[in-house]
């Protein structure tokens, strides 16, 4: 079934010169929403053509594994070398008709082609100028090489403060900033483009892993400025009995979200058989609940250890509403069916593979469909098209090919 949201920027188009993670998730996002991206490469192609190699999959380098149609599907991709004349020429004519140019070089490489802002807008004045890097473009480390592993998880405080107390750093997940950065810049070249439609104009959009790292943050660094006591990392026993995690009797884990202390510990308290607590003045209230967190929180892990198996608990707090869940592992999001009824996974062909699920972009717009999708373009696949819509001859292609400044597939 064709997805609304597909639709909601056709006639959008986008010339997208990024590489790795986070900027090609946030073109792969325009593209989800009908956008005409064309992805620019080099004649080695972008690295995330390879990670299935480092991810243990396997992996064909002339065709298109899974990784690169989570970051690159719903594109045309088209191969030119910037460092000669036609080359550059050709990337001027894909500027003139673009709507937004998106980028994730480090800007002194950007400065080097003539595709830095000052540049791109005076001779573009009606494109979006977006740019994502890995610390900002302004400090003493704006021109740092950035990665999700470095500037958004080890820089923002992750790697360090979100392990056990006492215990090694934790290991960071991989692309998880990226994912989440470019899913943000979308939102931020959207918001653009309505600016444009009404004036015509462009615009500068940026964003930084490590700026999203601290706005995801937020919370976190805020309760850092006012409480002295607020330490991280913490330990789980650290935490307010009703928001931390406990073993079950089966050895896996739930995890308590509950804000409002005297509106579900009189029910956790039955729920454990230990209605006594309840009217103890020692957890009267969050903040003595807190204070006393040393003795209540052994108290109810021994119940939660010997009651009943967190399928068993699942249940019972479903039947009692309670905000909590049983800790999951990553494989069981590939079989959970609350993924698959809101489309947040989906069925797609792969290249190389066969068929395998997908995650979906988080924002749906026109209803819960499967999302548009195609295939990551193979190695400049779509290089002739393109330079056709741009006005190029089969000579003149055949001419740019021969003098190594674009590529085609299979040529």
């Amino acid at each position: 079934m064709q997805n609304a949201q597909s639709k909601v920027l056709e006639g959008v188009k986008v010339v997208d010169l990024t590489t790795h993670g986070a900027g090609p998730c946030t073109t792969r996002i325009l593209g989800d929403w009908g956008a005409d991206v064309i992805k620019v490469e080099t004649f080695a192609g972008d690295q995330v053509r390879y990670t299935d190699a480092n991810m243990g999959i396997p992996f064909d380098e002339n065709l298109c594994g899974p990784h690169h149609d989570l970051y690159n599907a719903n594109k045309r991709g088209i191969v030119l070398n910037l460092k000669t004349d036609e080359g550059k020429e050709v990337m001027a004519r894909l500027l003139e008709k673009a709507d937004v140019f998106m980028s994730n070089s480090r800007l002194k490489a950007l400065t080097k082609f003539g595709l830095d802002y000052e540049t791109v807008s005076k001779k573009y004045p009606h494109i979006i100028w977006a740019h994502l890097s890995g610390y900002g473009t302004e400090g003493p480390d704006a021109n740092d090489p950035g990665y999700d592993t470095v500037a958004y998880w080890a820089r923002g405080g992750k790697l360090a403060d979100f392990c056990e107390k006492d215990t090694a750093p934790l290991v960071p997940p991989i692309a998880v900033g990226d994912l989440a950065t470019g899913a943000t810049l979308a939102g931020g070249i959207a918001a653009a483009l309505y600016q444009q439609a009404k004036t015509g104009k462009g615009d500068k959009v940026e964003i930084s892993l490590y700026g999203s790292s601290i706005w995801n943050m937020g919370s976190m660094l805020l309760g850092l400025q006012y409480n002295k006591d607020l330490q991280f990392p913490k330990s789980r026993k650290d935490m307010s009995p009703l928001v931390t995690t406990y073993p079950c009797s089966d050895g896996n884990w739930v995890s308590l979200t509950m804000f409002e202390w005297e509106r579900f510990f009189p029910i956790v308290a039955k729920m454990l058989g230990i209605e006594e607590y309840v009217n103890d003045p020692r957890f009267a209230d969050v903040d003595t609940a807190y204070e006393n967190r040393d003795i209540i929180i052994p108290i109810m892990e021994e119940k939660f250890k010997t009651m009943h198996t967190a399928a068993e608990w699942d249940e019972i707090m479903k039947e009692n509403d309670l905000p909590h869940s049983v800790l999951k592992h990553m494989k069981d999001v590939l079989t959970d069916e609350q993924a698959f009824a809101n489309n947040y996974l989906y069925r797609v062909t792969t290249r190389t593979l066969g068929d395998c699920y997908l995650p979906a972009a988080p924002v749906q717009i026109g209803g819960n469909f499967a999302p548009r999708f195609t295939n990551a373009p193979l190695l400049g696949e779509h290089t002739e098209e393109v330079m056709k819509e741009c006005g190029y001859s089969d000579s003149q292609i055949a001419e740019y090919a021969a003098k190594g400044a674009v590529k085609c597939w299979g040529k």
